[in-house]
């Protein structure tokens, strides 16, 4: 019976902790909460926990544990110029600008988005002065690789020879790093996007968010669709991942754009006046 109502105790101590990590972050485990548990069981042992209720505590009372526990779970990784037809759409639509374009890439994860962007914009010949790009991300140890901009072969599978040499330097074996003067076009923010810290940034002309609403709740896209919106001048555009669906976006119009969905900002009617 005791190890019962252990088990018990134990199922909820995590799914509490699911759930504290949902509310501050809108990811959703859905299928994979078995997985997500022993993550977590991992990591409270790392951090020297020696049951679930006593780390469960120190994380209702510890900003800085939530984003220790944020930067373990939230590990994606990814590669150079992954759905490059979303650049070619940014690139199409800015050569209409009259004006420096802003580009947010969130999550920009360890910063290959928004290197792939800036070489696929300089390659095109688009004078860096003309677009300013900011990459941010839930994730503080993915925002302090990007800075770095250091990368491994593997996550530059389709970067053409001729791009390695004339961005990149090599720093041992098929270890790369971004070469010092293309950093400085790029900028990379640790920030939620759910925290009111997001709209310190400005305003933007175009949004990338790739490969996030796959882990939201409705919910939480709904809540994320406002806040793009929020961040998006008048005539601003949000490009989601192909694999990302959105049941409502009432104040974006869609439009089919080279094999992709693109939501273009609409004026809501308490906007006017």
């Amino acid at each position: 019976m005791t190890n019962l109502i252990d088990r018990v105790s134990f199922n909820d101590c995590f799914d509490r902790i699911l759930d504290l990590f949902y509310m501050e972050t809108g990811i959703v485990f859905k299928t994979k909460r078995d997985i997500a548990k022993r993550k977590i069981d991992t990591f409270l042992r790392k951090q020297g926990f020696r049951d679930c209720s006593s780390f469960l505590k120190a994380l209702e009372d510890s900003d800085n544990l939530m984003q220790k526990l944020i930067d373990f779970l939230t590990v994606n990784e990814t590669y150079f110029f992954r759905e490059k037809h979303h650049f070619e759409i940014i690139y199409d639509l800015l050569k209409d600008k009259k004006k420096p374009v802003r580009i947010l890439s969130i999550p920009s994860s360890s910063g290959e988005e928004v290197y792939s962007l800036l070489i696929f914009l300089l390659e095109k010949g688009v004078d860096p002065s003309n677009f300013e790009i900011v990459g941010a991300d839930i994730n503080r140890e993915a925002v302090e690789k990007a800075k770095k901009g250091v990368f491994s072969f593997r996550s530059m599978m389709n970067v053409d020879e001729s791009v390695l040499d004339r961005y990149f330097e090599r720093v041992d074996g098929n270890v790369y790093r971004i070469k010092d003067i293309y950093k400085r076009y790029v900028s990379f923010l640790n920030i939620n996007l759910f925290s009111d810290r997001i709209f310190t940034l400005g305003k933007f002309d175009f949004i990338l968010c790739r490969n996030l609403f796959i882990y939201f709740s409705e919910e939480y896209k709904q809540k994320a669709m406002d806040i793009f919106y929020k961040l998006l001048k008048d005539d601003g555009v949000l490009i989601l991942g192909h694999a990302d669906t959105v049941r409502e976006f009432k104040n974006f119009k869609r439009e089919f754009n080279k094999g992709s969905y693109i939501y273009k900002k609409l004026e809501r009617e308490e906007d006017v006046g």
